[in-house]
């Protein structure tokens, strides 16, 4: 029949054009982020820095002191 005929055909090999990858914005910046009880860096995340003009401060899981700690921003 002719609905089968369409249902084949839709299926198969229909390529689709990806869209280009939007560029970073620069308002987003990598940050690390420190332990307070050990000092080690343990974690890096991003941060908008328009919204967030501070440093930030997180409560993280220390892998060093198995515990979850308080991580600052470094610069």
């Amino acid at each position: 029949t002719e609905h089968d005929k369409v249902d084949a055909f839709a299926g198969g090999g229909a390529k689709r054009h990806k869209e280009p990858s939007v560029a970073k914005n620069d308002r987003r910046i990598k940050v690390t982020l420190e332990c307070e009880v050990c000092k080690q860096r343990n974690y890096i995340t991003m941060k908008n820095r328009n919204n967030d003009r501070e440093r930030i401060e997180m409560k993280k899981y220390c892998r060093f002191d198995r515990v979850h700690t308080v991580h600052k921003e470094t610069r």
